[in-house]
């Protein structure tokens, strides 16, 4: 019976992965208000990871993967693979580094499901290594554009410019300087930017299919903390890397080097994130202080606040901040 109900799971995360995936751009045009409909793909792939372990979750991906190669509308070999290397992949690659694995992976009785407190989701850990698998990504996608006609700048620049004179004709007066020098900004960015939506998708995700399945008692592990995350030590070392990088590198190796800095820090970008809501428990108008600070401080002054931010995510992880400020934390993911 635990079998067949895995297989069940596995079957419908799938599917479901696959029909958010093909309704997106149906969505989209529809009215961007519906474009988070993309957002919620790797959710029913990791719910089936968080409840059967890592085996349903890769068995979901490749029947994800199967459901959009063949479906007759938005489907195709293109979607196919974009689903398989943006959700199916790194779902499938965290699960099975990540989550705990079941002694008797077909339980007769149902308490199995029951956390368990020695099992804790490594959240940190897994987003660090979803963090280098992005910027693998990041480095094959620069290097297809940058072998074609024109390189990888050029080839970025034009739909950029199309969307800009899209908003011209729309009747938004917008200079061709500014024009130029935000085609440019955008298009430098563009790797770090994608990077940063898809880790900022897969951890939302994860942290929505955990919600889920732990307050129906289903999940492998124990409840998580997000607010706790702690990136391991060992994650320090990809962006200093980097950051030597863009010190030597000169031309199109410069720009991917910047970009992969950009990737390789965020992490402790979250981590800072965590830092400033657990040091913001207890104080007066919490809520009101995190409202302005993400709908109006960090949009608009992104780059300070992402550096302070990040500095705060490494101090503590140096000085423990967060451990002093409350009682009972869990140790920091070193691993």
């Amino acid at each position: 019976m635990a079998g067949s109900a895995r297989n069940l799971a596995s079957l419908t995360a799938g599917l479901v992965a696959a029909v958010l995936l093909m309704l997106a751009p149906w969505a989209a045009m529809a009215s961007w208000l519906f474009a988070w409909v993309l957002w919620l793909v790797p959710a029913p792939l990791y719910a089936v990871g968080l409840v059967y372990g890592a085996q349903a979750a890769a068995a979901a991906g490749l029947i994800g993967i199967a459901a959009v190669a063949i479906a007759p509308f938005a489907g195709g070999l293109a979607p196919a693979i974009a689903f398989a290397m943006l959700f199916s992949v790194p779902v499938a690659f965290l699960a099975f580094v990540c989550l705990p694995q079941r002694a008797d992976p077909e339980p007769a009785d149902a308490s199995v499901f029951a956390p368990r407190p020695d099992w804790q989701l490594p959240i940190g850990r897994a987003l660090a290594l979803l963090t280098l698998f992005a910027a693998i990504i990041a480095i094959l996608v620069f290097a297809a554009l940058e072998s074609q006609p024109g390189g990888y700048e050029a080839i970025l620049r034009r739909p950029l410019e199309q969307s800009m004179e899209q908003l011209a004709q729309a009747g938004r007066s917008v200079s061709p300087e500014a024009v130029d020098a935000m085609v440019g900004q955008l298009s430098r960015m563009f790797l770090a930017a994608t990077a940063w939506v898809m880790i900022t998708v897969h951890a939302a995700c994860a942290a929505i299919a955990e919600r889920f399945v732990a307050r129906r008692g289903l999940s492998l592990a124990a409840p998580v903390a997000w607010s706790l995350l702690a990136v391991p030590g060992w994650m320090v070392l990809p962006p200093v890397a980097a950051a030597l990088a863009t010190l030597v590198a000169t031309g199109p190796a410069a720009l991917l080097a910047i970009n992969l800095f950009l990737i390789l820090v965020f992490p402790w970008f979250l981590q800072g994130l965590g830092v400033l809501h657990v040091l913001l428990r207890g104080a007066t108008g919490r809520k009101a202080i995190l409202f302005l600070f993400y709908g109006l401080a960090l949009p608009v002054l992104i780059v300070p606040i992402g550096a302070l931010m990040v500095g705060l995510g490494l101090v503590d992880h140096w000085s423990g901040l967060r451990r002093r400020r409350l009682d009972g934390a869990p140790p920091r993911e070193d691993l």
